[in-house]
């Protein structure tokens, strides 16, 4: 599944075309011209911060303009990454950095990567499982797996992409997740039973329903600071916002009801009767109006301005689930009772067509050419072309499978998340079937999905995509988020496909640290040397690491107990004290006794390291298809 990018770049790198200056001798301005076209490097801390912090965002840009008219040049498919500088600069040197991670080995990674992206799944044993789908299919994909301490009910990402909040139903509590470190930072006590979670659309508040208690816990942000605490109706609740994220819509289940919430104040001031057991509710940016969907299948329409019911819609009992295109025109009703989708034109308010679709349609999802439908008692997804919903035209429908088996036969139930969400690319979503336990990979227009990877035995309650990769915010610029590790010299090394530049700027920031970050107490570096982390169950494995100074680079050879902890949850365990080989490379050998995803941390007693100082990794332990114990594709260079 690598994308088409990196297949072009991957072909420029091999054919010769990088040139550079040295990356650490660059102009203060940060400019490049080549081909025609300038580009100017940019990096700014986030939030409106006058200074750099260690462990928070800054965005990096790219402004592109030609040359000769300064104009801003649009439609580029830039890819780069941020790293500590290497040895004096020389143009080969920044071909081969560019060279080695576009190649995607352990051995090679950057410290920020500006491309990539994540798929992220909500697994019902209280885990995240983050694959790397960029390593190609066929391969293992497991990059990471963050415990949560109980079971997902539902999460939301920020739009900075560098957050996920989970709540845990069980402990009362929210969870937030660093998508840089993939780690638990910090646990939010909240009401009872937390269920739904729903970010403004300014990203202002989280908001929370506690289905236990009946209220509304309101997160802030930026302090992750629980900064009211609202009385709701009955639950169970679902929540909306206005565009301006000036009003909050909450349904209240038991009540038949919809709470409109000033979000300035944080204080109901409206109460409305909409009906019993509301099972949708959804916003039209084009009609300016909030639909509350109802089990018998009427749906009430709502002026957000007005905060009164402007009309009804009627359809058919059995209505299960609502969802708006993404410019609010199209309204998609699913009906589980009829194996129907209504689909409802917000500018009329009039139903425009009735769809048959698969069998208990439960979940629908958008891009910008199609929608798709998810039945629970179908391995099928429906695709529907929005370009032909026409009045008294039948619109295009298409399907493709989605699975072996339909997901109504997950052992965990229906859930929350969404099993459907758009990929990076263009016109392509990525599904996850937790019946199969199988995450697919599809593009439109093909006529079944392009791949699909292991979710390791897990069964995903959801799937999202957490999206790191450089996006055309205006025209000619091209920018993303990065978390800031620490202070000093970095490269960032840039590629292009067309105009054909590659380059390693050299920049310096000033970072404030962290107080009492781990990077004050760690003064050397460690490299994992294997190549891959697939390996095999029933044979040894040897671990090796190579340890060098922080500041100088140079081997370390003098560290006697360096702690190697291997283990699966619950499972299997083994600690051991590395042994030096040569040139700072420290070994331990492992026999994985079953498949599993196996932990590898680290610890250095007599320098006041822990394990959760050091770096980690996750290995995946498989048998081979054929029989045969394959050894760990390992690279031990001394």
């Amino acid at each position: 599944m690598n994308r088409p990018w990196i297949i072009v770049a991957l072909y420029f790198v091999l054919q010769g075309c990088v040139t550079s200056k040295p990356p650490l001798e660059q102009s203060s301005d940060h400019r490049v011209v080549r081909e025609g076209v300038a580009v100017q490097l940019s990096i700014a801390p986030l939030g409106g911060r006058p200074r750099f912090r260690q462990g928070e965002s800054a965005e990096v840009r790219f402004r592109v303009t030609s040359v000769d008219t300064g104009a801003p040049v649009s439609g580029l498919n830039p890819v780069a990454w941020l790293d500590r500088p290497g040895a004096a600069g020389a143009p080969i040197q920044c071909r081969s950095k560019i060279e080695s991670f576009l190649g995607g080995s352990l051995r090679a990674r950057p410290e920020q990567d500006l491309n990539g992206f994540h798929v992220v799944t909500l697994n019902r044993d209280g885990t995240l499982t983050v694959l790397d789908p960029l390593l190609g299919f066929g391969g293992s994909k497991l990059f990471a797996i963050v415990v949560l301490g109980g079971e997902g009910a539902d999460w939301a990402l920020t739009r900075d992409q560098q957050t996920i909040f989970v709540s845990i139903p069980t402990q009362n509590e929210v969870v937030v997740v660093d998508t840089s470190s993939w780690k638990v930072t910090a646990r939010l006590p909240v009401g009872r039973k937390p269920v739904r979670l729903a970010l403004q659309p300014d990203n202002a508040y989280l908001w929370i329903s506690n289905e236990g208690d009946d209220t509304l816990s309101v997160i802030e942000t930026t302090s992750r600071r629980e900064v009211v605490r609202i009385p709701a109706g009955r639950a169970p609740h679902r929540i909306v916002f206005d565009r301006d994220s000036h009003f909050a819509f909450v349904s209240n289940g038991l009540d038949g009801t919809l709470s409109v919430i000033d979000v300035p104040r944080l204080a109901e001031t409206k109460r409305l009767e909409t009906g019993a057991s509301p099972v949708g509710l959804a916003y039209s940016s084009l009609s300016g109006a909030v639909y509350a969907a109802h089990a018998d299948g009427t749906i009430v329409v709502v002026d957000a301005r007005e905060h009164s019911v402007r009309s009804r819609i009627d359809t058919l009992a059995g209505a299960s689930a609502l969802a708006f295109s993404r410019e609010g025109r199209w309204g998609f009703l699913a009906n589980a009772n009829h194996d129907l989708v209504f689909i409802i034109d917000a500018s009329t308010g009039a139903v425009m067509h009735r769809l048959g679709v698969g069998k208990k349609p439960d979940q629908i999802a958008f891009t910008a050419a199609f929608a798709y439908v998810r039945a629970s008692g179908s391995e099928e997804m429906t695709m529907i072309r929005l370009a032909t919903l026409k009045k008294d035209e039948e619109p295009d429908i298409t399907k493709f499978p989605a699975g072996q088996v339909a997901p109504e036969w997950a052992t965990g139930g229906p859930s929350l998340p969404a099993s459907i969400v758009s990929a990076p690319e263009p016109n392509a979503v990525i599904v996850s079937n937790p019946a199969d336990r199988v995450i697919y990979y599809y593009v439109e227009g093909m006529a079944a999905p392009m791949g699909s990877f292991q979710n390791y035995r897990r069964e995903a309650a959801g799937v999202l995509v957490v999206d790191r990769s450089l996006r055309e915010i205006e025209p000619g610029v091209y920018s993303a988020s990065v978390r800031l590790p620490r202070g000093g010299r970095f490269d960032v090394p840039l590629l292009i496909d067309a105009p054909r530049i590659a380059h390693c700027f050299g920049v310096a920031l000033d970072v404030e640290p962290a107080t009492g970050s781990r990077e004050d107490k760690v003064a050397f570096r460690v490299e994992p040397l294997f190549d891959t982390v697939n390996v095999s169950v029933g044979r040894p494995l040897p671990i090796r690491l190579r340890l060098t100074d922080r500041t100088t680079g140079r081997p370390l050879t003098d560290v006697r107990d360096l702690q190697v902890l291997v283990f699966s949850p619950g499972t299997f365990q083994n600690r051991q004290t590395a042994r030096p080989l040569a040139d700072g490379v420290y070994e331990v050998s492992v026999v994985p006794p079953h498949p599993a995803a196996l932990y590898v941390f680290l610890a250095c007693p007599s320098r006041g390291l822990t394990y959760h100082d050091l770096p980690h990794w996750t290995l995946q332990a498989t048998e081979s298809t054929d029989g045969k114990v394959e050894e760990a594709k390992l690279n031990a260079k001394k």
